[in-house]
């Protein structure tokens, strides 16, 4: 059975099957991206108290910061009786940010564009170009955002285009547009 939570989790419902009893376990998962992915179990069933062990030795029904892949719990009671399973966690995009417009007139407000979330990529590209295709802007560095400025001089308003290049771990090489309105 597949349930879909919430944008980030899904619920999925296993029997699994040890010596004498059957153990009912629940779990809910979000995938990997910005922040990581995440397990919640719910084990009921088995003889007297379970106990979870996932493969790197920790116990425990939450698991926080796990990486996109599988992962093995090792699920017993004080019977003896025992199973395990493997949870997946998805990879997911980490999606990029970038404010509509900003006001770079000095005010210590909005002053500077960013492109949000693009230090999660080890590799990434930001470009921005004037509507007669002219490159006004260009960044490599993680938060260095764009002051409106080209060639040291204020950039006129109206609409910009930028174009966000970057590799992701999971889903390779990925390219975003988009405008931006420069409002004074």
């Amino acid at each position: 059975m597949k349930t879909i939570l919430d944008f980030f989790s899904v619920l999925l419902s296993l029997l699994c099957y040890s010596q004498n009893n059957v153990f009912t376990i629940t779990y809910t998962t979000s995938p990997a991206s910005c922040v990581k992915g995440s397990a919640l179990l719910s084990v009921s069933g088995g003889v007297g108290s379970i106990q979870l062990q996932w493969e790197d030795g920790s116990f425990g029904v939450w698991k926080n910061g796990l990486e996109a892949g599988n992962y093995y719990i090792l699920i017993n009671d004080s019977a003896g009786n025992d199973t395990s399973i493997t949870l997946v966690i998805d990879p997911q995009p980490c999606f990029l940010q970038g404010a509509p417009s900003f006001s770079p007139n000095g005010d210590g407000i909005n002053d500077v564009w960013y492109v949000g979330n693009i230090g999660y990529y080890d590799e990434f590209l930001i470009q921005v170009y004037n509507r007669w295709g002219q490159k006004v802007f260009e960044s490599r560095k993680d938060m260095e955002g764009w002051d409106g400025k080209w060639n040291g001089q204020p950039v006129p308003d109206g609409t910009y285009y930028y174009i966000a290049e970057f590799t992701d771990k999971y889903f390779g090489k990925q390219k975003k547009n988009g405008s931006i309105t420069i409002l004074r």
